[in-house]
């Protein structure tokens, strides 16, 4: 069974520091393609995008999902 993401912490991430998800993409240095699957719950991206998400939002990997 696969979880889904938790697509709620980085919304609130990009409301709270006012930034739109081109930017965010920017700072954690991955593709919007990539930024998209993720709302999609796409499981099909790479594991390293998930670390770079983690360092950005400063929050562990299991936090990124429900």
């Amino acid at each position: 069974m696969k979880e889904k993401f938790n697509v709620k912490i980085i919304k609130d991430y990009l409301e709270q520091k006012g930034i739109c998800k081109t930017n965010f993409c920017k700072k954690c240095h991955m593709s919007v393609t990539s930024y998209n699957k993720i709302l999609e719950n796409n499981h099909s991206i790479s594991c390293v995008v998930l670390f770079k998400i983690a360092r950005e939002l400063k929050v562990g990997i299991v936090d990124l999902f429900e």
